[in-house]
C-alpha cells in the first residue's frame, strides 16, 4: 500500500474510531466509573480476569492470544484520587484515556489495573495506596508481578509497556522491575513526580517512588509523547528525569495538551509505538 493510501485509510478510520468511543461512553454515562469501564471493555471483545499480585489483587482486561511476539501492556493515569479536596472510596479514572488506547490497538494488548482501582475492595487497600503511595514499591512490585505471570501465561516473548500519566511513571518504574522489556512508551507523564507536586502545589508524594531519582538501568528503547499545551504536566517538570536517562527519547507536539488529542489521533500515533525497536 503506498503512502498516500495510508494516509487516507488512516484519515477514514480516526472519525470511525472516535465515534465507536463516544457511542461507548454516551451509553455507560449512568454507571458508576468502575462498571463504565467494565461495559466499555465488554462491548469492546475484551475479556476481564482479576489477578493476585504480590500484596493487592488487579483487574485486567484483555485483547490478547497467546504466543505473541511483542506483547503490549497498558497503564492508566491516576484518575481521582480527590474530589473538591476529599480522597474518594474509588479512584478509577473517570474518564480514561489507556483503556480507549488499549481497547483501538492493532495488537495483542492487555490493561493491567491499578491496586484498590476499578472497586476491588482488597482488605490490603487503604487510601494511601492511591493518594502519598500511588507509585509506592509495593504497588509496583505487585503490578510487575501480575504482568510477569500474564506474559507468562500466554507465552509472550517481549514486553512492551505503554502508560498514560501517572500510569507513564509507574510504566518506567514497572520496566525497571522486568527482564524482558522491549519499549517502554509514556503519553503526558509525570516523570518526575517531585517536579510535578511541587509545581501544582501538591503534598509530595512521600510514600512513592520517582522515576527522576531511579538509578536503575534501562536497557530498553523508550520514548516520550508529551502535549506542548500540558498544564497539568508541563514539560519544564519532566527535565530531570531525560539529564539522568539522557539516551530516551521525547517528541513534543504542538497541539496536544493532557488529554486532547491522544484518543483522537491514536489510529496515526500507534504507529510510532509499534515501530519502536531496540
Amino acid at each position: 500500500m503506498t503512502k498516500g493510501r495510508e494516509a487516507l485509510q488512516t484519515a477514514a478510520m480516526r472519525p470511525i474510531f472516535i465515534l465507536a468511543v463516544a457511542l461507548l461512553f454516551s451509553a455507560c454515562a449512568s454507571l458508576t466509573p468502575s462498571e463504565r469501564i467494565d461495559a466499555q471493555a465488554t462491548q469492546a471483545g475484551a475479556t476481564r480476569v482479576v489477578v493476585q499480585g504480590t500484596e493487592f489483587k488487579h483487574v485486567v482486561y484483555a485483547r490478547a492470544a497467546k504466543h505473541a511476539a511483542v506483547l503490549t501492556i497498558f497503564i492508566e493515569g491516576d484518575g481521582s484520587p480527590m474530589l473538591e479536596d476529599r480522597v474518594v472510596k474509588d479512584p478509577t479514572a473517570r474518564q480514561p484515556i489507556a483503556l480507549p488506547l488499549m481497547l483501538g490497538f492493532n495488537g495483542p494488548a492487555l490493561l493491567v489495573g491499578r491496586p484498590c482501582y476499578h472497586a476491588l475492595a482488597d482488605v490490603r487497600c487503604t487510601w494511601r495506596d492511591w493518594t502519598l503511595g500511588r507509585y509506592s514499591a509495593a504497588v509496583v512490585d505487585s503490578m510487575a508481578t501480575v504482568i510477569r505471570r500474564q506474559s507468562q501465561e500466554l507465552d509472550a516473548r517481549e514486553l512492551r509497556l505503554v502508560g498514560y500519566s501517572g500510569g507513564g511513571a509507574l510504566a518506567v518504574l514497572i520496566a525497571e522491575r522486568l527482564d524482558n522489556v522491549r519499549a517502554v512508551v509514556t503519553i503526558a507523564a509525570n516523570l518526575d513526580t517531585d517536579a510535578w507536586a511541587a509545581e501544582h502545589g501538591y503534598t509530595p508524594l512521600s510514600e512513592s517512588l520517582n522515576p527522576a531519582r531511579s538509578e536503575r538501568a534501562h536497557p530498553w528503547t523508550e520514548m516520550h509523547l508529551q502535549g506542548a499545551r500540558d498544564r497539568n504536566v508541563p514539560i519544564a517538570t519532566t527535565r530531570a528525569y531525560f539529564e539522568r536517562h539522557p539516551q530516551a527519547r521525547y517528541e513534543t507536539l504542538e497541539k496536544y495538551d493532557h488529554s486532547c488529542c491522544w484518543v483522537e489521533d491514536w489510529a496515526s500515533l500507534q504507529r510510532r509505538v509499534s515501530a519502536l525497536r531496540e
